[in-house]
């Protein structure tokens, strides 16, 4: 996607005609390796076109058997196998297949369309907590060192989504004649907030920043928006606060059937009690314990212990560290090398 992917040849750009009429022509060949073939939507008055972008559904087929397929149909003279996107040259111009599961195939070409559309709207989802990607709206829940734990569905319905952030998704349904028509859009939102945008862009690292100057529509989006900002001086924008823990009610009232509160409730509980075990038993704990004991010796014990605890408490092991105090957890791990391990590990 974005017209990069192919390096051996100078891909061309098509104007608008030449892009629909190559485009009939590629869903015509790509029907007999599948049904579900969905090109995704540009602006009406799009005048040029960098590559084609072409979601199919899975399962993706064997890539010997694809390659061999493009070779042989469009005669392709390069083609990028690149995880669930296949890049392909066809007549000196670049087509993008995004495999995706057929039950994600409406939210994801939804999200792919009209250029960096849900991108950018994408913003304000994260302003709330969210993550809005080509699968749908998900509420991420983080551990308290910011790794991502779980991702709970809210939505992956279009619709339900834009109703969420507040956005007309009748007039998306009419699509847009301009770029700029897109971006009157994405500011129309009840909770947009120009400088979630701004503010973003001016702190990048330069490295980051080249990155977002290859995507052209976005770096026009960002000059857009600067003229826009004095031409509607008198506007005022939502502010979101900074503790997105605040919007969890919100966010499940507008998706009850998420439960989100009690599945966060269950994470809390979870990570209360792994706490607990990792005071009680962990690998720095066995070391300090258990002088030599390293590598693959220490991983095996690890191991072996946990399902020795389980096994004589009848639960599992996180059930049975909390039902012992880390002097009893040390005695049966004493214990157990003494009688079991030491005597495996001599010999």
């Amino acid at each position: 996607m974005g017209g990069k992917a192919l390096k051996n040849i100078q891909a061309i750009i098509l104007n608008k005609n030449e892009f629909y009429e190559l485009q009939n022509e590629v869903l015509k060949k790509l029907t007999s390796l599948t049904k579900d073939v969905i090109p995704i939507k540009s602006y009406f008055n799009k005048k040029d076109f960098g590559d084609l972008d072409i979601l199919i559904s899975k399962p993706k087929p064997d890539y010997k058997d694809l390659k061999k397929f493009l070779e042989t149909e469009f005669n392709s003279k390069e083609i990028v196998n690149n995880s669930n996107i296949v890049s392909f040259e066809y007549n000196n111009f670049q087509i993008d297949l995004i495999f995706e599961n057929k039950e994600n195939l409406e939210i994801a070409e939804f999200y792919f369309s009209y250029n960096d559309l849900n991108n950018m709207i994408g913003k304000t989802a994260y302003s709330f907590g969210l993550k809005f990607g080509f699968t749908g709206l998900y509420y991420p829940i983080r551990t308290k060192h910011g790794n991502l734990y779980d991702e709970i569905l809210l939505t992956n319905e279009p619709k339900r989504i834009y109703e969420f952030l507040e956005y007309d998704y009748e007039r998306y349904s009419n699509g847009f004649n301009e770029l700029e028509d897109i971006f009157e859009y994405v500011v129309s939102g009840k909770y947009f907030n120009p400088m979630k945008y701004l503010k973003e862009y001016e702190d990048k690292s330069l490295i980051d920043r080249t990155r977002t100057k290859k995507r052209k529509t976005y770096i026009e989006f960002i000059i857009w928006l600067e003229n826009y900002i004095i031409q509607n001086k008198n506007r005022i924008y939502f502010e979101f606060n900074d503790d997105k823990f605040s919007y969890v009610e919100f966010i499940e009232k507008s998706f009850p059937k998420s439960e989100l509160k009690e599945k966060i409730k269950d994470f809390k509980k979870n990570q209360e009690i792994q706490e607990e075990v990792n005071k009680k038993f962990n690998g720095k704990i066995v070391m300090n314990l258990i002088t030599g004991l390293i590598g693959k010796e220490l991983g095996e014990f690890i191991i072996n212990f946990k399902d020795l605890i389980s096994r004589e408490n009848n639960s599992n092991f996180e059930e049975a560290v909390i039902n012992h105090s880390e002097e009893e957890i040390k005695e049966k791990m004493l214990n157990y090398w003494n009688n079991n391990a030491k005597k495996n590990k001599s010999v």
